[in-house]
Protein backbone atom coordinates (compact mmCIF):
# COMPACT_ATOMS: atom_id res chain seq x y z
CA UNK A 1 0.00 0.00 0.00
CA UNK A 2 3.46 2.43 0.68
CA UNK A 3 3.54 2.38 -3.40
CA UNK A 4 0.24 3.88 -3.77
CA UNK A 5 0.94 7.38 -3.46
CA UNK A 6 3.37 6.90 -6.03
CA UNK A 7 0.46 6.43 -8.74
CA UNK A 8 0.51 8.84 -11.18
CA UNK A 9 -2.37 11.66 -10.96
CA UNK A 10 -4.25 11.09 -13.81
CA UNK A 11 -4.38 7.31 -12.87
CA UNK A 12 -5.47 8.23 -9.16
CA UNK A 13 -7.83 10.27 -9.73
CA UNK A 14 -9.69 8.72 -13.04
CA UNK A 15 -9.42 4.73 -11.30
CA UNK A 16 -11.13 7.01 -7.87
CA UNK A 17 -13.61 8.35 -10.38
CA UNK A 18 -14.63 4.90 -11.17
CA UNK A 19 -16.01 4.07 -7.85
CA UNK A 20 -18.27 6.25 -7.91
CA UNK A 21 -20.70 3.96 -9.83
CA UNK A 22 -19.78 1.47 -6.93
CA UNK A 23 -20.60 3.90 -4.58
CA UNK A 24 -23.46 5.58 -5.25
CA UNK A 25 -25.76 2.08 -5.35
CA UNK A 26 -25.40 1.39 -1.79
CA UNK A 27 -25.22 4.90 -0.65
CA UNK A 28 -28.87 5.91 -2.54
CA UNK A 29 -30.38 2.59 -1.49
CA UNK A 30 -29.52 3.31 2.75
CA UNK A 31 -30.50 6.79 2.18
CA UNK A 32 -33.65 5.95 0.90
CA UNK A 33 -33.76 3.03 3.18
CA UNK A 34 -35.31 0.87 0.19
CA UNK A 35 -33.88 -1.95 -2.09
CA UNK A 36 -34.65 -1.04 -5.52
CA UNK A 37 -33.55 -3.66 -7.82
CA UNK A 38 -32.91 -1.51 -10.65
CA UNK A 39 -30.63 0.18 -9.11
CA UNK A 40 -28.76 -3.13 -7.86
CA UNK A 41 -28.51 -4.22 -11.35
CA UNK A 42 -27.16 -0.88 -12.93
CA UNK A 43 -24.31 -1.43 -10.35
CA UNK A 44 -24.01 -5.12 -11.07
CA UNK A 45 -23.92 -4.03 -14.95
CA UNK A 46 -21.09 -2.17 -13.62
CA UNK A 47 -19.13 -4.32 -11.91
CA UNK A 48 -19.05 -6.60 -14.83
CA UNK A 49 -18.26 -3.62 -17.26
CA UNK A 50 -14.95 -3.04 -15.01
CA UNK A 51 -13.99 -6.97 -14.52
CA UNK A 52 -14.23 -7.22 -18.69
CA UNK A 53 -11.98 -3.74 -18.76
CA UNK A 54 -9.52 -5.36 -16.11
CA UNK A 55 -9.09 -8.54 -18.42
CA UNK A 56 -8.32 -5.81 -21.65
CA UNK A 57 -6.07 -4.11 -19.30
CA UNK A 58 -3.97 -7.69 -18.70
CA UNK A 59 -4.33 -8.76 -22.40
CA UNK A 60 -3.04 -5.30 -23.34
CA UNK A 61 -0.13 -5.42 -21.31
CA UNK A 62 0.99 -9.14 -22.07
CA UNK A 63 0.92 -8.23 -26.20
CA UNK A 64 3.73 -5.87 -25.32
CA UNK A 65 5.94 -8.27 -23.41
CA UNK A 66 6.99 -11.30 -25.57
CA UNK A 67 8.31 -12.95 -22.41
CA UNK A 68 4.53 -13.04 -21.17
CA UNK A 69 2.93 -14.02 -24.27
CA UNK A 70 1.62 -17.48 -23.71
CA UNK A 71 -1.24 -19.20 -23.30
CA UNK A 72 -1.57 -18.70 -19.36
CA UNK A 73 -1.46 -14.84 -19.65
CA UNK A 74 -3.89 -14.73 -22.62
CA UNK A 75 -6.02 -17.20 -20.73
CA UNK A 76 -6.09 -15.31 -17.69
CA UNK A 77 -7.04 -11.72 -19.44
CA UNK A 78 -9.94 -13.60 -21.29
CA UNK A 79 -11.33 -15.18 -17.77
CA UNK A 80 -12.68 -11.84 -16.25
CA UNK A 81 -15.36 -11.23 -18.90
CA UNK A 82 -16.34 -14.68 -19.00
CA UNK A 83 -16.88 -14.15 -15.61
CA UNK A 84 -18.58 -10.90 -15.48
CA UNK A 85 -21.14 -12.40 -18.57
CA UNK A 86 -21.81 -15.38 -16.31
CA UNK A 87 -22.77 -13.25 -13.53
CA UNK A 88 -25.00 -11.33 -15.58
CA UNK A 89 -26.88 -14.45 -16.92
CA UNK A 90 -27.31 -15.76 -13.19
CA UNK A 91 -30.21 -14.42 -11.09
CA UNK A 92 -29.72 -12.62 -7.94
CA UNK A 93 -28.31 -13.73 -5.52
CA UNK A 94 -25.71 -15.91 -7.75
CA UNK A 95 -25.13 -13.32 -9.82
CA UNK A 96 -23.88 -11.04 -7.63
CA UNK A 97 -21.72 -13.38 -5.55
CA UNK A 98 -20.39 -14.13 -8.71
CA UNK A 99 -19.16 -10.50 -9.53
CA UNK A 100 -18.01 -10.22 -6.52
CA UNK A 101 -16.00 -13.42 -6.60
CA UNK A 102 -14.81 -12.22 -10.34
CA UNK A 103 -13.52 -8.87 -8.61
CA UNK A 104 -11.63 -10.22 -6.12
CA UNK A 105 -10.08 -13.03 -7.83
CA UNK A 106 -8.94 -11.19 -10.30
CA UNK A 107 -7.74 -8.36 -8.00
CA UNK A 108 -5.89 -10.93 -6.28
CA UNK A 109 -4.61 -12.08 -9.74
CA UNK A 110 -3.29 -8.76 -10.53
CA UNK A 111 -1.50 -8.01 -7.43
CA UNK A 112 0.49 -11.16 -7.65
CA UNK A 113 0.88 -11.15 -11.54
CA UNK A 114 4.91 -10.32 -12.50
CA UNK A 115 4.91 -7.64 -14.55
CA UNK A 116 2.62 -4.64 -13.24
CA UNK A 117 4.70 -1.92 -11.28
CA UNK A 118 3.97 -1.47 -7.81
CA UNK A 119 2.05 1.28 -7.76
CA UNK A 120 -0.55 -0.11 -9.85
CA UNK A 121 -0.94 -3.01 -7.81
CA UNK A 122 -1.30 -0.38 -5.03
CA UNK A 123 -3.94 1.21 -6.93
CA UNK A 124 -5.86 -2.14 -8.41
CA UNK A 125 -6.03 -3.56 -5.04
CA UNK A 126 -7.36 -0.10 -3.15
CA UNK A 127 -10.08 0.36 -5.92
CA UNK A 128 -10.99 -3.59 -6.18
CA UNK A 129 -11.61 -3.28 -2.60
CA UNK A 130 -13.76 -0.61 -2.59
CA UNK A 131 -15.61 -2.22 -5.38
CA UNK A 132 -15.99 -5.52 -3.52
CA UNK A 133 -17.36 -3.88 -0.46
CA UNK A 134 -20.14 -1.61 -2.68
CA UNK A 135 -21.48 -4.42 -3.85
CA UNK A 136 -21.09 -6.70 -0.93
CA UNK A 137 -23.31 -3.43 0.79
CA UNK A 138 -25.97 -3.63 -2.12
CA UNK A 139 -25.92 -7.05 -1.24
CA UNK A 140 -26.40 -7.06 2.08
CA UNK A 141 -29.12 -4.26 1.73
CA UNK A 142 -30.99 -6.46 -0.94
CA UNK A 143 -32.06 -8.53 3.00
CA UNK A 144 -32.32 -5.68 5.14
CA UNK A 145 -34.32 -2.64 3.31
CA UNK A 146 -37.61 -2.42 2.58
CA UNK A 147 -38.68 -3.42 -0.76
CA UNK A 148 -41.56 -1.53 -2.75
CA UNK A 149 -44.98 -3.32 -4.40
CA UNK A 150 -43.68 -2.87 -7.97
CA UNK A 151 -39.65 -4.20 -7.27
CA UNK A 152 -41.43 -7.01 -5.03
CA UNK A 153 -42.68 -8.30 -8.69
CA UNK A 154 -39.02 -8.56 -9.79
CA UNK A 155 -37.29 -10.01 -7.20
CA UNK A 156 -40.02 -12.88 -7.23
CA UNK A 157 -39.12 -13.40 -10.74
CA UNK A 158 -34.95 -13.92 -9.71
Amino acid sequence: MKHLRHSPKPALLLGSSGLIPFISAPCYLIMSQTYLHHIAFAQLMYGATILSFLGGVRWGYVITKDELLNWFNLGYSVTPPLIAWIGLLFPFPIGMITMISGLALSAYFDTMLRGYPPWFKALRFTLSFFAVLSLWTTFVCRYLLDHPQENRDELTNQ
